[in-house]
């Protein structure tokens, strides 16, 4: 049996471009992946392009079509707060999948590195790297960083999931980053 190309979101796709990476290096991790877990959102496949660099490829359930990708990163930034409160530059939301992506700097130019956001059972919202612990369990919100550890943009794998919606409101409003109200209503389809 031939397994079949991978489909991609408009959104991977863009993140692909970002990281200079192959179909043929996403569709590696995806097929063997160094581990995989499973949510009710998607699956999510960790593995290494050519060059040696980590990265979390997110597909859907039947894992046929890639919803997004993030380079893997081993520690939590140092980056302090801000004095005013951040405007978002864009705002996107997949056409085909629900991921959505509020950008506060360049995406193209800045975006170094991603970590994930969980929610800790008290409540808070904690920024976790690839070795920070928690690895198994699923992300559905992801917090891009610059070389200079500044925040880059919140990427939400699910805008009609309101438990990932709180969690990078919660980030953002940590943070004095200006969040949406409505996601949608002021988003543009992903390029």
């Amino acid at each position: 049996m031939d397994i079949p190309r991978l489909r991609y979101s408009d959104h991977a796709r863009r993140r692909m471009r970002q990281y200079a990476l192959s179909e043929d290096e996403i569709e590696a991790i995806v097929w063997c992946p160094a581990s995989r877990i499973v949510t009710h959102r998607g699956v999510e496949h960790y593995g290494y392009a050519d060059d040696g660099r980590e990265f979390k490829v997110v597909t859907n359930q039947t894992e046929t079509k890639v919803i997004t990708i993030t380079r893997e990163y081993p520690r939590r930034p140092r980056y302090g707060r801000k004095t005013t409160m951040q405007q978002p530059i864009q705002v996107t939301v997949d056409e085909v999948y629900p991921v959505g992506y509020v950008e506060y700097k360049s995406f193209e130019q800045e975006c170094d590195y991603t970590l994930r956001l969980l929610r800790e059972p008290d409540g808070r919202v904690q920024v976790y790297g690839s070795t920070d612990g928690r690895r198994d369990d699923g992300c559905g919100v992801h917090v891009d960083f610059n070389a200079n550890d500044e925040i880059v943009g919140l990427e939400i794998l699910s805008v009609d999931e309101a438990d990932l919606l709180a969690i990078a409101k919660d980030f953002a409003a940590q943070n004095d980053l200006a969040f949406p109200a409505d996601i949608r209503a002021v988003a543009v389809p992903a390029a």
